[in-house]
């Protein structure tokens, strides 16, 4: 009784309540009549195309390359910036545009020449071998598309994938031209010359592909730059440009050694020092002992040996460490040896021999009076007094 009186004063509570509250409804959006007209869009206009290669873009070129401005030489910065590959593409033979290789070829031999002489000058104890892949590394591909991007051309190809926020540089005309020449046939028998057919054409086509890459049409417009100021500005312009923007960088050398027995190496090298300082040849000249300077953890899992090397007398070459007594010496003879291949000359106490040209040296009259100082010469190591005569094999510079 009690249940259902309480259920009804709450129930008339609830109503009176109701009562007071005002009543909420939804509000409805009126609906929109739609128009039967079509929407007119206004057509976006888009900027003009611009021609990458206009006159302010080429004069800019050329003011980076220290060649003054004129119609001539911006002329020759388009050929320069034009790859064989554009006129040649597909097999279409057009006189339009001149190309770049005549360039690219003079600048090739100039960049050996300068990169040569230097590293040769500066490193007068560094063998053939590693020369010749330190001057791949200071002037090869690598570089070459490194000074390109600092020179303002474009070092991505059209292919590539381009952010918004990336700075498009001048680019080079090149295209994608892969011509596989015909190879004759060889008087073999018909076994052989499928097999011989088939690895000469992909030697082929290995070369075509290197030689039409986007690497290589870059690295050929820089080679084109350096034959256009030697062309226009004489060597010692070239030669400016080449040291500023090549010679200039920092090439950590170490890594172009990959010595196998390299205390063999060392020995032979020790002896021929000794020998040509006069020493008496003896049983003992070059013969080095192997020390252990200090080690520890030597019975447990993780030892660790410090080997030095030193000559009969007593003195001291290098030192090395390592887990086990064969590769601390290892490390100590390679060491050596890097301390001495990767010696520097004073500086400024050799004189290239490109720096001995006069600026002009040849005229319309044939061969001028040189007008510079005399060129007296400075030591650079020939091949027969190398410090690893007869063990080229030995040392494996790294190929860039």
């Amino acid at each position: 009784m009690r249940g259902a009186v309480l259920s009804r004063t709450v129930s008339a509570v609830w109503q009176r309540r109701l009562a007071k509250t005002p009543l909420r409804r939804a509000t409805v959006a009126p609906v929109r009549a739609l128009s039967t007209t079509p929407a007119v869009f206004k057509q976006r206009r888009l900027p003009p195309a611009e021609d990458p290669y206009n006159h302010t873009a080429l004069a800019a070129l050329l003011s980076r390359l220290s060649l003054p401005p004129s119609d001539k030489l911006q002329a020759s910065i388009l050929t320069c910036l034009t790859h064989p590959s554009f006129v040649n593409a597909q097999g279409e033979e057009t006189a339009d545009h001149e190309t770049n290789e005549l360039l690219s070829n003079l600048g090739n031999s100039l960049l050996g020449l300068f990169a040569s002489e230097d590293i040769a000058a500066r490193y007068p104890n560094l063998p053939s071998t590693a020369l010749s892949s330190a001057v791949t590394s200071y002037v090869g591909p690598t570089s070459l598309a490194s000074v390109a991007r600092e020179l303002g051309i474009s070092a991505t190809h059209d292919s590539a994938p381009k952010y918004h926020n990336q700075v498009q540089g001048l680019p080079i005309r090149w295209r994608r031209a892969l011509a596989v020449r015909e190879l004759a046939d060889t008087p073999v028998s018909s076994n052989f010359r499928e097999a011989y057919n088939d690895r000469a054409a992909r030697l082929d086509k290995e070369r075509e592909r290197k030689r039409n890459s986007w690497e290589e049409g870059v690295a050929s417009v820089v080679r084109a730059f350096v034959g256009l100021i030697y062309q226009e500005q004489g060597l010692h312009a070239a030669r400016e440009f080449v040291h500023a923007h090549f010679m200039s960088r920092h090439v950590d050398l170490t890594h172009l050694f990959k010595i196998r027995k390299p205390k063999h190496v060392l020995s032979n090298v020790v002896s021929k020092h000794l020998h040509d300082a006069g020493v008496p040849a003896s049983s003992s000249l070059g013969r080095i002992e192997s020390r252990v300077l200090a080690s520890t953890g030597t019975h447990t899992q993780s030892p660790l040996f410090n080997i030095g090397l030193f000559l009969q007398n007593g003195l001291k070459l290098a030192e090395g460490h390592g887990s086990s007594l064969a590769m601390a010496e290892h490390r100590a003879a390679t060491n050596a040896l890097l301390s001495l291949f990767l010696v520097q000359s004073e500086a400024g106490s050799t004189r290239l021999p490109t720096s001995a040209h006069t600026e002009r040296p040849i005229s319309s009259e044939g061969v001028t009076q040189a007008q510079g100082e005399a060129w007296e010469g400075s030591y650079v190591s020939s091949g027969a007094s190398e410090p690893v005569q007869g063990l080229g094999n030995s040392i494996r510079p790294q190929r860039f």
